[in-house]
């Protein structure tokens, strides 16, 4: 049966591509809920999706893209995967993304040109999306007045989250491997390949963190040997100690040999930092050539907007944005900053902002909320634009840097691309944090781990506030902008794409 095109336009929004099955969407419910909707091709159940045309334009070649994390996921992953993928349909490619399923989503839908199929419905998936739903709805203050209050249900609910994760910890994250989406490998697997099933020339590109991905890659690979694969790292996997994604006691040895056959048998491999690369050749040197930097990217909100997340109050505004983790993004050195801070001035009124994930810290968190000299606002995980809106608003941008050199928080660039003065806080000689921030005005870094006591960081925090605060020149975040945009980095991937096909080619002639 032919595809039914129905034009519906609302003045005013930005219109978005979707596709609707009539069966499973009778009344076209998402029209009905006010979201916008551009062209609308409404699919009778069975027709097949791949039907679709491209788009007419510069690039008609083909990408599918195996990622556990795409919109409207909140992660760095997905901010990524996103633009890059939005940005190549708009070029023309066929891009299909392959990604999680997560309950109230459409299996298939098609957004801004990419075809997106979500894969993987399964009770474990359902227990893990709601252990991983940490603080999306979370909003707490150092402010008594401000603490919702607690009811038996919340707190019995409460006590079978706490059950529920120590079944979890104790039993199957010590078993799984390669991380906690492995059982979404083989469904991803099977819709790849279904994908494949035409003539089209088709480039695999496959994205972590999680390593899963890369699994199903190994294995699409061995079926169709002649697929162009290009894995995207955006977390190390085999030497990540300090947030290991499996049960090291058991797979250490097993992770190395499985990262170094995804390396040989892969067309090309891209990085974030230079530091993971060097590291990578020193353990897989026979793949060096192999090997692309291509750094993090900017995520410039579309929507102006005059909202003031952070409230509306005359004290200094701080924000902190993403996870933190007690391993290797602790907070309590930049809180304990603060309280000494408060302690020399007293009058000064200062706000803390936390967005983010922050639940790995509570017991950190908990000490100094009951300080009254500190004002701490937990938000927990906010939308894109909300964050964005929180740090055009805030006064100073708080950075914490990991434990690893090899892995640069993507927060770096966005506060590097903005106009406010920024504090990392470090915990290793070599940060990538502090190593980025190094030439950009306006930023001080304070480390723990230095020669440094704790008074003197205090002091020059002190200076810093005072007389350092100045805004970015224009210039210097133009530079950032244009190095790190969605336009910048989509085009270094084009790049590492036509190189894969270059050597494929050669190959295929030897």
């Amino acid at each position: 049966m032919s595809a039914i095109d129905s034009r519906i336009i609302d003045p005013g929004k930005q219109t978005t591509n979707r596709i609707v099955d009539l069966e499973t969407n009778p009344a076209v419910s998402k029209v009905s809920r006010g979201e916008a909707i551009g062209v609308l091709t409404l699919r009778r159940s069975g027709e097949n999706s791949n039907s679709v045309p491209a788009t007419n334009s510069e690039d008609s070649s083909r990408v599918i893209i195996v990622s556990h994390n795409y919109s409207p996921m909140l992660n760095p992953r997905a901010f990524r995967w996103t633009a890059i993928a939005e940005l190549w349909a708009k070029q023309g490619r066929r891009i299909d993304v392959v990604c999680a399923w997560q309950s109230g989503l459409e299996q298939y839908e098609c957004v801004n040109g990419v075809h997106i199929h979500r894969v993987g419905k399964s009770i474990v998936e359902g227990f893990r999306t709601m252990l991983r739903a940490k603080e999306r709805n979370l909003r707490v203050t150092s402010k008594p007045s401000a603490v919702p209050a607690t009811g038996v249900v919340s707190k019995l609910k409460r006590v079978l989250k706490t059950l529920i994760r120590l079944i979890h910890d104790l039993t199957w994250k010590k078993l799984y491997w390669p991380d906690y989406a492995t059982l979404w490998s083989k469904p991803a697997i099977n819709k790849v390949t279904s994908l494949l099933s035409d003539s089209t020339e088709t480039t695999l590109l496959t994205v972590s963190d999680p390593f899963t991905s890369h699994v199903a890659g190994m294995e699409l690979k061995k079926q169709s040997p002649q697929l162009q694969w290009v894995v995207d790292i955006g977390d190390p996997f085999c030497y990540r100690h300090d947030t290991p994604t499996n049960n090291h006691t058991l797979y250490r040895t097993h992770n190395y040999r499985y990262e170094s056959k995804v390396f040989t048998e892969c067309d090309s491999v891209s990085v974030t930092t230079e530091a993971t690369k060097r590291r990578y050749i020193e353990l897989f040197p026979e793949a060096a050539e192999k090997i692309t930097v291509i750094p993090p990217l900017v995520s410039c909100s579309s929507k102006p907007t005059t909202d003031m997340p952070l409230g509306n109050s005359p004290a200094l505004k701080a924000l902190y944005t993403g996870a933190l983790y007690r391993d290797i993004r602790n907070p309590e050195y930049l809180l304990r900053l603060f309280a000494a801070l408060k302690e020399e001035l007293p009058t000064k009124n200062i706000e803390l902002h936390f967005f983010g994930p922050t639940e790995d810290c509570k017991e950190t968190f908990a000490e100094y909320l009951q300080k009254q000299n500190l004002s701490i606002h937990m938000h927990g995980l906010m939308p894109k634009d909300i964050t964005i809106a929180a740090m055009n608003q805030a006064d100073l941008l708080l950075s914490i840097g990991n434990t690893s050199p090899y892995q640069l928080p993507s927060k770096v660039v966005e506060y590097a691309s903005s106009s406010k003065p920024i504090l990392n806080i470090a915990s290793i000689a070599n940060d990538s944090s502090a190593e980025f921030f190094q030439s950009r005005p306006g930023a001080l870094t304070l480390n723990s781990a230095s020669a440094h006591s704790f008074k003197e960081n205090v002091t020059a925090l002190k200076t810093f506030l005072e007389q350092g605060m100045s805004l970015v020149p224009t210039s210097y975040r133009d530079t950032i902008i244009k190095k790190h945009s969605a336009e910048t980095i989509t085009a270094s991937y084009s790049e590492l794409l036509a190189g894969c096909k270059r050597t494929t080619a050669i190959a295929g002639k030897g």
